[in-house]
């Protein structure tokens, strides 16, 4: 591993309950060699004073602040000022193995990216029998947009070197990963996933991945369509319809949770995604999207309001047959 130093890039917004738990995870690790930059984001809470405290106490952990409010306008904040060889991200809510560092290093040679699986929080991952799964370049954007969770989507749960985040740029909002994290990893050879440890990612119900405000969606679908419009420059029309296929499913996936809010703006943006399919339905049909997913391109588009209510049929057989705890139905009534 000849001492690399590790950066490690943590947004702070408002994270009390968990910074310490966090923070502690990382100076419990097996490799040492590292720098925590702390980007504080105006918290309202005691968050900094968290972060003051460890960096007293550590050298290594250093406080900067980004008045713009955001996760990904943190990252990029972080971004400015790292030392390391290595960039890696983790949240201020989650935490880490002890052999986290040690094992992503391992397999790191500034021509591939390693990468973990996240498990949730009081989870252990699963043992699996070989040690690491290489996804080659040729297969990167297809395991991205098509992966069905989005730890490979994420920022955090992988080591970059220091090149391929360069010119990284995050966007703010919710999702912000997803415009940007594909880019540093096609500037790899191959992904490796390490299977000896994990990420482990603690879902909250103040965060902004799991708060009911429908509005976070809408900063969505407009980085949708630059999304696009850089592909086009740099893909080609095969490797495009993984993000057709990424874009369909969380379109479709947005109108249902926006299904009942009836704020102008949110009708807006219901009325504008009834058009998008209705428009490309022959268009995406003939993309390689998958049999399901075109299946419900073809539902929603008869009838929404049927499109909407067989997947909370389908949310109630996960959850009261197959006995899924994670599953929460929505409130599909009109307000």
């Amino acid at each position: 591993m000849n001492g690399e130093l590790i950066s490690v890039i943590i947004p702070i917004y408002n994270v009390e309950k968990y910074l310490s738990e966090c923070l502690d995870s990382i100076i419990a690790q097996t490799y040492q060699n590292f720098e925590v930059i702390l980007v504080e984001n105006n918290s309202t809470d005691s968050s900094l004073d968290i972060c003051k405290e460890y960096a007293k106490k550590d050298s290594r952990f250093k406080v900067v602040f980004c008045k713009e409010q955001g996760c990904g306008i943190a990252r990029n904040k972080g971004l400015e000022v790292f030392q390391g060889d290595y960039v890696t991200f983790i949240d201020g809510d989650d935490l880490i193995p002890k052999n986290y560092f040690e094992v992503l290093l391992i397999h790191s040679n500034k021509k591939d990216i390693p990468y973990v699986e996240y498990v949730s929080y009081g989870n252990e991952m699963k043992k699996r029998k070989k040690e690491i799964n290489i996804i080659k370049h040729k297969n990167i954007l297809a395991k991205y947009f098509r992966g069905r969770n989005l730890y490979l989507v994420a920022a955090w749960g992988k080591l970059f070197p220091k090149e391929f985040v360069s010119d990284l740029c995050f966007v703010s909002g919710y999702l912000e990963d997803f415009p940007a994290t594909y880019k540093a990893l096609l500037k790899g050879n191959n992904l490796i996933r390490c299977n000896k440890t994990y990420y482990i990612y603690r879902k909250r119900d103040e965060s902004l991945t799991t708060t009911n405000d429908n509005m976070k969606f809408l900063s969505v679908i407009d980085n949708f369509k630059k999304t696009k419009k850089e592909l086009q420059k740099t893909v080609s029309k095969k490797e495009l319809s993984h993000f057709y296929c990424f874009q369909t499913r969380f379109l479709l996936n947005f109108y249902k949770y926006m299904y009942a809010d009836n704020r102008s703006k949110i009708i807006e943006t219901k009325k504008f995604i009834l058009k998008y399919f209705r428009k490309n339905f022959w268009f995406l049909i003939f993309k390689n999207l998958g049999f399901y997913v075109k299946t419900a391109i073809l539902i929603f588009c008869l009838s929404p309001r049927l499109f909407v209510h067989i997947n909370k049929a389908m949310l109630i057989v996960k959850k009261y047959i197959f006995r899924r705890k994670d599953i929460i139905i929505l409130n599909y009534k009109k307000r």
